[in-house]
């Protein structure tokens, strides 16, 4: 009690928190009691403004508390920090597919909806892809496939005690910074999204602390994702450091969309949109598509440049390579479910 009133007062003085204070911090909110002393301390951190040092801090003690998975090198995910509000189709989870679908090995990590009509474990339960695969499962269907899904609830206990706490403080925390940085099998690459474009700066530092060979951390257009509705802002993290990076889609030959252009609506009607467009149906959505999996194929050091990625993107869209994909993905998890059937009979 004592101790955290110290940290309180702490962040009061807007002093930043060293490891051990935080490691003492996130065992108290993990503990479930002083719920007040633990709304205090989060509402606390996000006033002060959380440091990429903390945020790195924080990841590393959430780690500590994951469950285990045997990590792998050279993988890309697409994600964003959720939060938007705009409700478009689930543009980093398509892109996702079609990266893994050009080559690239994709460790997908995602929920969920928390705020959202349709989370990315939404979308692709929907379109039959198996979301919830143990660890031992999942790499096997990376191996086999070059993609694989990993359901966050399945890695990261640790957040079901703290959703009462989320839930109960009404307001976006450090704790919605997080998800994308805490992929369990530790993807080198990351195409992120951030949806406060005041964080896409903290977020890239805090990336040149942990196991992060190339990134790119971006706000577009009041977005979490990469489409033509306008230029997106951030940084490009290479060889340890980062640099302010613009990426405009109309440079590299997309035309510019509308928001509504990119709506979405609930995970079974996101589905069949999102098979239509994986089929190889044109327009904004597919390029939106396009752009997020050809940056991904750049940064995972897939194709020389972004324009080459783009480029092998759109070849492998109009072959219908990722709903091909999708198809197979779709086969495992009916055989996993199977062998589960056969296993408990």
């Amino acid at each position: 009690m004592k101790k955290m009133n110290k940290l309180l007062n702490k962040l009061l003085r807007r002093e930043e928190l060293n490891h051990s204070e935080l490691k003492f911090a996130v065992e108290h909110l993990l503990s479930g009691e002083e719920l007040v002393q633990s709304s205090a301390f989060l509402a606390l951190f996000k006033a002060k403004g959380e440091t990429a040092r903390e945020l790195a801090s924080f990841v590393s003690i959430l780690r500590e508390r994951m469950s285990s998975i045997e990590r792998r090198p050279g993988l890309l995910d697409i994600v964003g920090t959720g939060g938007d509000g705009l409700s478009t189709i689930n543009i980093s989870t398509a892109s996702a597919l079609l990266a893994a679908a050009c080559g690239a090995k994709v460790a997908k990590h995602g929920n969920r909806s928390v705020s959202s009509s349709c989370g990315s474990a939404d979308v692709l339960e929907a379109m039959g892809v198996p979301i919830d695969l143990k660890s031992e499962e999942a790499l096997d269907c990376l191996e086999e496939y070059g993609f694989t899904f990993l359901y966050a609830p399945n890695y990261h206990p640790c957040f079901k005690t703290l959703r009462p706490l989320r839930k109960s403080m009404g307001i976006r925390t450090c704790l919605h910074l997080l998800g994308p940085l805490l992929n369990p099998i530790g993807a080198e690459y990351l195409v992120l999204g951030v949806a406060d474009k005041h964080q896409v700066r903290k977020l890239a530092l805090s990336l040149t602390y942990q196991n992060v060979k190339r990134a790119y951390v971006f706000h577009s257009c009041t977005s979490d994702e990469l489409s033509p509705m306008g230029i997106a802002e951030g940084y490009l993290l290479e060889n340890g450091s980062i640099k302010p990076f613009v990426l405009d889609p109309q440079k590299l030959g997309f035309s510019p969309c509308t928001l509504e252009e990119l709506r979405g609506a609930d995970p079974e009607n996101n589905a069949r949109i999102l098979e239509k467009v994986l089929q190889g149906e044109k327009g904004p959505k597919a390029d939106a598509i396009i752009l997020n999996a050809g940056v991904g194929l750049y940064l995972a050091e897939h194709c020389i440049s972004i324009e080459e990625g783009i480029a092998l993107a759109r070849q492998k869209h109009e072959e219908g390579a990722a709903f091909d994909l999708l198809q197979k993905l779709a086969l495992y998890g009916k055989e996993e479910k199977h062998k589960e059937t056969r296993h408990v009979a």
